[in-house]
This record gives C-alpha cells, sequence and structure tokens, in this order.
C-alpha cells in the first residue's frame, strides 16, 4: 500500500496533506534529510516519514473511513516490520493504534513518551509593558547563548550538561542567523529560535528564560515580536508546544497563538 517518494515530488505542498500542515509541520525538515525514508499510499490520504535514528512520523487523512485507516495503519506496520522502529508520531488515535500493531506483531511493548500541542498565529498580540527589545544573536553572545541552551536542555528534557559542551551547538545556532534574543538594558533575558521555513510556515522552537528572568513576559515579548515580523514577511509562525508545560501553553495562546491538532510520541520497548 506504501510506496516511497521524493522531495521533489512536492507532495507536502498539495491537497490533502496542507489540510493537517501545521499539525504535521516537521515533515518538511524531515524530507530534507539525506537518509529520509518517505513513503506515500497511492492516493496520497497518508504519509509515513522518518529519518534515522529518530521518530517515524505518520500522517493519515481523517476524513477517510476508519476501516480504510485501520487497513493504512496495518499495511505499514507489516512494511515496517523488519526495520525496529524506535517510536512513532502523529494523531494521538492513530499512533496508538500503530503501537498496539506494532508491538503485538514483534512483542514489544510500548509507551507514550511525549504529547505535544501545534499552534499556529494568523495575528499576534504583543504583550504590554514589558521592557526590552528583539536582537538577531552575535558570536558576541556566544557565551551567554551557550549557558542558555544547556539549561533549556535541563528544563525542557531533565538533561543536565555543561555550558562548555554546548558551544559547538551554540555557534552553529548564532551563525545561521536564526536565533534571537530579548535584550532588556544590554542583559540578556530570553531566546527563541527559527527552527525551519516552508512556503507558508515558519516553525518556531527553543523558546527559553533562565528562571531568575521568569515571570517579567520576556519570552512573551519575544515571540510575539518574532511572530510579528514573519507575518509581515507573509509567513504564519508555528510552534509545538508539550501539553504536559501548561504555562508555556499558557503563553503562546496568550499572543495569538491558536490550537492546531495534538501529536503523541509513543515509543517502543525492545
Amino acid at each position: 500500500m506504501f510506496t516511497p517518494f521524493f522531495k521533489e515530488e512536492d507532495l507536502l505542498n498539495q491537497k490533502p496533506f496542507i489540510n493537517y500542515e501545521v499539525q504535521f509541520n516537521l515533515f518538511h525538515r524531515i524530507i530534507e534529510g539525506e537518509e529520509v525514508i518517505a513513503l506515500k499510499t497511492e492516493d496520497r490520504n497518508a504519509i509515513a516519514i522518518q529519518n534515522p535514528g529518530h521518530p517515524m512520523w505518520l500522517w493519515i487523512n481523517e476524513t477517510l473511513e476508519k476501516s480504510i485507516i485501520d487497513d493504512i495503519i496495518k499495511s505499514l506496520c507489516n512494511q515496517m516490520k523488519d526495520n525496529k522502529l524506535n517510536s512513532i508520531s502523529g494523531k494521538p488515535e492513530f499512533a496508538r493504534y500503530f503501537a498496539e500493531q506494532y508491538s503485538r506483531m514483534l512483542g514489544i511493548s510500548y509507551k507514550v513518551s511525549l504529547g505535544m500541542e501545534s499552534y499556529r498565529c494568523l495575528k499576534v498580540i504583543k504583550p504590554q509593558n514589558v521592557q526590552g527589545k528583539l536582537i538577531r544573536a552575535d558570536l558576541k553572545h556566544l557565551d551567554i547563548v551557550s549557558d542558555f541552551w544547556a539549561g533549556f536542555g535541563f528544563w525542557c528534557f531533565g538533561v543536565t550538561v555543561t555550558k562548555e559542551s554546548q558551544i559547538p551547538s551554540a555557534e552553529e545556532m548564532i551563525k545561521s542567523g536564526n536565533l534571537f534574543l530579548w535584550e532588556v538594558n544590554e542583559k540578556i533575558c530570553s531566546m527563541v529560535n527559527i527552527a525551519h521555513k516552508s512556503k507558508r510556515y515558519v516553525r518556531i522552537n527553543n523558546v527559553y528564560t533562565p528562571p531568575e528572568e521568569r515571570k517579567k513576559g520576556y519570552a512573551s515579548a519575544a515571540v510575539a515580536e518574532l511572530s510579528s515580523s514573519l507575518c509581515n514577511e507573509g509567513l504564519i509562525p508555528m510552534l509545538y508546544a508539550d501539553i504536559k508545560n501548561p504555562y508555556s501553553n499558557s503563553v503562546y495562546k496568550g499572543i495569538g497563538f491558536k490550537e492546531s491538532g495534538r501529536i503523541d510520541n509513543i515509543v517502543f520497548k525492545y
């Protein structure tokens, strides 16, 4: 049922996929990988895509009948049974059904590791009375960005690393020109990054404010200012937020981001 496709087919900019483009925006980044696994059904109502070592993402047209959706998922399970997937990401009920079938087939277990809500912003609501301004990160900010990047890993993923170990990653982000900082009286207080641009959307990530600078509106102001700039370019800002972090979700909603569909990641235990 599934056959390979290639970036040149421009499948991700055609219907029916673009009706779900916010929720599955990461597809645009995955398809750019050098060794990407990209599969589609003949009628283009389902796409499975993966970069090696990362989760496989599964999109299925929700308007299909349940029996057809079930057949699509079972077909993909059969096709991927020898690939030893580490995880599956997708619409919660579809991802779970795939996990059930795949785990039964291979005699393994699974668990939901992450739930994310996708958001898009068509009209920015800038917070009022927040000090500071948005600036593009420069190599002179390498030390503070390295520190923020280490902090981001700890607060978002529980991973403890040294600031020094994050210097290469921080330098790469700065040189990309896509990292922005919120500056208050010459002090850097928050960061936000442009992760990827597609034809219609810009995905924002790595929003971080150190603990001592939180609750001052800096992250809201930084994301709002960047989003406003993107909207002026005719692009739509979007992002993913961990559903277990109600504060960050409320921040995004407060500046005009609207819920656009949940994604669950389910990991397999071999």
